[in-house]
């Protein structure tokens, strides 16, 4: 028994113990190590893909950072060729980092948010210390200076603001002033969040903020979740073997966490709304009682104070979406969506929000298909072609061409597994000229610029 658990030592748990009860593993038997099991695990086991690009406002240039993290570089997006560097940690002023992780754009392209030491909380969300990065001045600055780790931030469509996520609270740095102001003060771990979604809103609904700007600046809507009925679950931290953890070698570890299990209480969720001149705080009511969830917040892309607010049933084959007006927090039903099993994710995962009106991948016809409306609840047209099932919706270009994924129609790919096929298409305003840009073999998907014109 003793020769057989030694032998197996650096395999997986379950390999171990299979010998260890069988006795079958020969004196011979080739040990299996860690590097070799590891290449089946992700991050090791994921497919390679293109660098990440970072488009910036007008699409025509992207940034990229470096491999070392000490630099972003500006290329050409019809091109590709090097056009500048626009940060590089050995010279910047007032602060300086040694390298970065990761990076964002402002809105008007001026700044970015640089990211440093990520910690991951959850499966997507992480915490980091945040800078500031003024390009044309060459300036760096934390974005915050009373707390060493941020959540979540987001720039204002006019890049003078940031607010962000800390210890459950939310702040908003005004950049132009260099100064800090608290928007909630009740946050508590395990109690009280604003600005974030909790586990299962993260973690089933692919949320990592709840927050969002109104056009003018004016107002940040956030959702609220009271998780203190929610029932603490609590497992334990080994050493591992594929990411170590040297400090729960001998004595395992505890993570502890709200954790509804089926049936249990879940957050009760709130919509907020945070005037940013009198740094009053509304709460916008909903008093529905299907709604258990809302997976989605998120402004009109117009000039007003018109929040769009998504909701769900515990079912979730209901979706209810209301246009609320921030100041006055009234709010309309003008929209709900319904199914006898259940709303596929796509439906209240992929709704997008344009200047005038917002679009709905729905699956009343029998597959997934693109309903644009207005922001009264009037549907307008369906943007995407009969016998095309929609998996993802990408926009709409100057010249009214939508470009969407979807599943080819059966007559493109005649094979049973053309279900696992995914190509990305071009249809034009009259719905009937229809172009695939990815082979229709296969997996395809793409990042575009904000105009979609690359």
């Amino acid at each position: 028994m003793k020769k057989n658990i030694s032998l197996v030592k650096p395999v997986v748990g379950m390999m171990m113990m299979a010998g260890a009860v069988s006795g079958a593993v020969a004196a011979d038997t080739p040990v299996i190590g860690v590097s070799a099991i590891s290449k089946y695990v992700y991050p090791d086991n994921a497919a390679a893909t293109p660098g990440k690009m970072n488009f910036m406002p007008d699409g025509e240039s992207y940034l990229v950072l470096s491999d070392n993290g000490k630099k972003i570089v500006k290329y050409d997006t019809a091109t590709g060729k090097e056009q500048e560097t626009v940060f590089d940690a050995t010279h910047t002023r007032e602060s300086s980092v040694a390298s970065v992780e990761d990076f964002s754009i402002s809105p008007d392209g001026s700044k970015l948010l640089l990211f440093t030491g990520k910690q991951p909380v959850y499966r997507r969300s992480f915490t980091a210390a945040c800078y500031v990065f003024e390009i044309s001045r060459n300036i760096l600055r934390p974005l915050s200076k009373n707390f060493p780790a941020q959540q979540s931030p987001i720039f204002s469509p006019d890049g003078r603001m940031v607010a962000f996520v800390a210890e459950n609270n939310i702040y908003i740095k005004k950049i132009d002033y260099d100064s800090e102001v608290a928007v909630t003060t009740d946050g508590r771990k395990n109690s009280i969040i604003n600005g974030l979604p909790d586990w299962t809103y993260e973690e089933e609904f692919g949320m990592t903020e709840a927050m969002s700007w109104s056009s003018d600046c004016s107002t940040l809507c956030y959702l609220r979740f009271d998780e203190s009925k929610v029932p603490t679950f609590t497992f334990s931290l080994y050493e591992g073997w594929c990411e170590p953890r040297s400090e729960f070698a001998l004595y395992p570890g505890a993570f502890s966490y709200k954790y509804p299990v089926a049936g249990e209480p879940n957050s009760t969720v709130s919509v907020h709304s945070y005037d940013v001149d009198n740094r009053k705080i509304k709460e916008i009511p909903l008093t529905d009682s299907h709604i258990e969830y809302i997976p989605r917040i998120a402004f009109s892309r117009g000039t007003g104070n018109e929040v769009m607010i998504v909701t769900l049933n515990r079912a979730q084959n209901r979706m209810e979406v209301y246009a609320a007006n921030a100041k006055s927090t009234v709010a309309k039903s003008i929209l709900v969506e319904e199914s006898k099993a259940w709303l596929s994710p796509e439906t209240y995962e992929n709704l997008t929000f344009g200047t005038d009106g917002f679009n709905v991948l729905s699956e009343r016809s029998g597959i997934s298909e693109v309903y644009r409306y207005s922001y009264t609840g009037q549907m307008l047209r369906k943007l995407t072609p009969a016998g095309y099932n929609v998996t993802d919706y990408y926009g709409e270009d100057m010249n009214g061409n939508v470009y969407f994924q979807s599943v080819p129609p059966a007559a493109a790919v005649e094979s049973p597994a053309n279900a696992i096929n995914r190509v990305v298409y071009r249809v034009d305003k009259t719905g009937k000229k229809i172009e695939n840009l990815t082979p229709v073999q296969g997996w395809g998907s793409a990042s575009f610029t904000s105009g979609l014109n690359y």
